[in-house]
């Protein structure tokens, strides 16, 4: 039995904005509004964080769609080198819709960009595209698609999915449950998100249905890893299948190997471990829009203020 292992690094959460260029029915942030603070108050509070932790940090930047905020976006990565040694990597969940700004150049922490893609659509940018000019190592790109019914939603969807991104160059997959949200014990998002409780409702698929079918497909290795805590797990797999390739006078069967992952989040033991947990420990430091500071998702129980200190 694969044991699970906790996080080695201590999660940054930074929400850019709530802003996005897309309107897509899965989302919850998107009933989200904030005003939104000024970049060198977010900055200020993004330091605290890195300096107040006890381990490396994993700076998670989401939105709404960051890459509206490049401004922003580029402050972050001109304070990341000030800490390289503290900073395990950075990530970035983004449409994929925006070119990568010029500064990506320079970027000197290893950075995934994770581009939501929850169906295949030919028009969509790649990742060459996205990347124009940028010529950066430490940059590659993953892909999350959200398990959605009537999307990707089977075993035979989910492995032409993986070898459409390995055809993309991305070997990295992550297939996610959408998120269950109760208006009786929600904290993290306004009451006007029934629309989605309906929206979950009927089209939800669980992960545990897909991998009971994986454990008898040839083209999945049995898991690999089991990683998360308490609310959040995630279970690996290898995915390898043969493609075969047209060359100009002959054929021949690549190899293609992907790293693939099924995370789903419990939200109501996130929220109980949310209140529930120790008063003056961090459990994932949150940066929100308006520069608010927090040391779990709850945004009213664990607000830091300066010197570290909460108030409920």
């Amino acid at each position: 039995m694969t044991k699970l292992e906790p996080y080695s690094f201590q999660n940054i959460y930074l929400i850019t904005t709530y802003r996005c260029n897309w309107d897509c029915d899965f989302c919850l942030f998107k009933y989200n509004i904030e005003k939104e603070a000024p970049i060198s108050e977010i900055i200020h509070k993004l330091e605290y964080s890195i300096k107040d932790s006890k381990r490396r940090v994993y700076i998670k930047i989401t939105g709404g769609e960051p890459f509206l905020t490049a401004d922003l976006l580029r402050a972050i990565f001109d304070l990341s080198k000030k800490y390289q040694n503290k900073i395990y990597k950075i990530g970035i969940g983004t449409n994929g819709s925006i070119r990568l700004p010029y500064f990506f150049n320079d970027v000197t922490i290893r950075t995934h960009i994770f581009l939501s893609r929850h169906n295949w659509d030919e028009q969509l940018p790649t990742p060459k595209d996205l990347l124009g000019n940028i010529d950066n190592e430490l940059i590659d790109f993953r892909v999350n698609c959200n398990l959605i019914k009537g999307g990707i939603d089977n075993i035979d969807k989910i492995k032409e999915y993986i070898k459409g991104s390995l055809d993309m160059g991305i070997d990295h997959v992550c297939f996610r449950e959408l998120s269950k949200v109760e208006v009786d014990i929600n904290m993290m998002y306004p009451k006007q998100i029934y629309d989605y409780i309906a929206y979950y409702k009927e089209r939800v698929i669980y992960t545990k249905d897909i991998e009971r079918k994986i454990k008898s497909d040839p083209e999945f290795s049995h898991i690999t890893r089991k990683t998360g805590n308490y609310y959040d797990l995630n279970n690996w797999y290898w995915f390898t299948s043969m493609k075969q390739v047209r060359l100009i006078c002959s054929r021949r069967n690549i190899l293609q190997r992907a790293s693939v992952k099924f995370r789903s989040i419990d939200e109501v033991k996130l929220i109980e471990y949310n209140r529930n947990i120790n008063p003056d420990e961090v459990d994932e430091y949150v940066i929100h829009p308006d520069g608010t500071l927090t040391g779990c998702w709850d945004k009213e129980s664990k607000t830091i203020m300066k010197g570290g200190s909460y108030h409920a």
